[in-house]
């Protein structure tokens, strides 16, 4: 009998107050939840780099729309540059895999490594500061 895949289970805990935010992480989960699943089915490449994609243009966007909301409610200067530099990591790193996978490697792991941190170490624990910001 196969496993089941590891998915994670949006809470409304995780909301920040902030509707485009909410909707956004969200979406995070739901795409972390395709890859698991999409490993655990053996989908194969087409669907890990439709991900990868989604994934890149996601965290583009994301990343922007925090920053400005950041911005637009004076955070401190020190705050806002300590989550900015996260996101810089996360970027930086998110490419990292997606030049991996361009070479032919499998990224299954590194990939998930990335979603678990981004998800579980950031979304839900440094971006729920958000809410304090509306």
């Amino acid at each position: 009998m196969a496993s089941a895949a590891l998915t994670i289970e949006w809470k409304d805990e995780y909301l920040v107050g902030v509707d485009i935010i909410d909707h956004e992480h969200k979406m995070l989960f739901s795409t972390f939840n395709d890859f698991a699943k999409a490993i655990e089915n053996d989908l194969g490449d087409l669907i890990v780099e439709r991900i990868l994609i989604e994934l890149l243009e996601y965290v583009l966007m994301h990343f922007e729309h925090e920053e400005d909301i950041m911005l637009g409610r004076n955070c401190n200067p020190d705050e806002y540059g300590a989550h900015k530099a996260e996101h810089e990591g996360f970027t930086k790193r998110l490419i990292a895999i997606k030049d991996r996978f361009d070479r032919g490697d499998n990224i299954n792991a590194p990939l998930t490594t990335f979603l678990l941190d981004l998800i579980l170490g950031h979304t839900v624990i440094r971006d729920i500061k958000l809410g304090t910001l509306v």
